[in-house]
């Protein structure tokens, strides 16, 4: 079984090796939705065919860029469906293709990770189809756009927002210090040694809950976790998570209920009583987000107050 994209929506499709099966009134095959005529083109293979379903869905033509406005591009590593790459894209090119009045006429390069799709595996090409799919739905000030996709020919590029400035894997800091959150996935590039193969999987082990590495449950519970950690890496420079233990204690002293951060010293007592809680063993026993929101703010006018206490008691002891 997997999801397939049909209009801007995922449906069901039932995997079927041999006999050609009807879904919604056209043919699919090998579990994936094909167009109803017959194709002209030579290419039959799996990500032709992918492709193809996808160039008919009106959720991915309307994300349709031309490959020709992609330029300056430089490879940074490989990602989980190929070739990741740090290229600038003429911003006011891709407004005109949406219909948008510009104003300017001068060309306006922006900085955009894009992501190519060369791998035939059946669960990547869905997961492709899922970040396309989530990413043209997600607005949000911290979150990377969506600029296109270039479905011309292949391979066909997935084209998300970047930064001027510079990256922490996932968290993309512009030169304005705007956080947002991206999804580089770098399985071979200068982050690749803090990765770990597991059911034909890279993931990001130091980072994830029990539940998510040994059962691939993931949910806002398993978000609480990580963040907690990201939280962690903030207060200790980047530090490696457990950088004393190889990838294989970690999984073990996972596995057992036995892996336990430490809170750095340097973190407010409130904020690390706060983490312990996101690092619960139990999903259940995690905060939840709104909550820790609140508790942030609480310890952020906390440490606000004193430091306002501080500064008074030190200028009146000078006075």
């Amino acid at each position: 079984m997997e999801l397939e994209m049909v209009d801007g929506r995922e449906k069901l499709v039932e995997e079927c090796e041999d006999d050609k099966v009807k879904v919604n009134g056209a043919p699919a095959q090998n579990g994936r939705l094909l167009p109803q005529e017959k194709d002209s083109g030579p290419d039959n293979s799996e990500v032709s065919a992918v492709s193809r379903a996808s160039k008919k869905s009106g959720q991915f033509d309307r994300l349709s860029v031309p490959r020709s406005l992609i330029v300056e591009q430089i490879v940074l590593g490989r990602g989980e469906f190929g070739e990741v790459s740090l290229a600038k894209v003429d911003i006011c090119q891709v407004k005109k293709l949406r219909n948008h009045e510009v104003s300017d006429t001068e060309p306006k390069l922006r900085p955009v990770l894009v992501k190519v799709l060369t791998t035939k595996d059946e669960v990547q090409l869905t997961e492709f189809r899922r970040q396309l799919d989530l990413f043209s739905r997600v607005k949000h000030a911290n979150i990377v756009r969506l600029i296109g996709l270039c479905n011309e020919s292949e391979p066909h590029c997935m084209l998300l927002e970047h930064t001027d400035w510079v990256t922490a894997r996932n968290c993309v800091i512009s030169s304005k210090l705007h956080l947002k959150l991206s999804h580089a996935a770098l399985t071979r590039g200068p982050d690749s040694h803090e990765y770990y193969k597991m059911h034909d999987q890279v993931i990001p082990l130091r980072w994830l809950p029990q539940e998510a590495v040994m059962e691939g449950e993931y949910s806002t519970k398993s978000d609480v976790y990580m963040f907690a950690a990201t939280v962690w890496e903030i207060y200790t420079k980047a530090e490696l998570p457990f950088a004393k233990l190889n990838d294989n204690s970690v999984l073990e002293r996972l596995k057992a209920g036995t892996l336990e951060w430490t809170i750095p010293a340097t973190m407010p007592e409130a904020l690390g009583a706060l983490l312990k809680r996101c690092w619960s063993k139990s999903p259940s026993e995690r905060p939840h987000f709104a909550d820790i929101c609140e508790e942030v703010n609480s310890i952020l006018q906390e440490i606000t107050s004193d430091d306002s206490e501080k500064k008074s008691q030190k200028e009146d002891d000078e006075n």
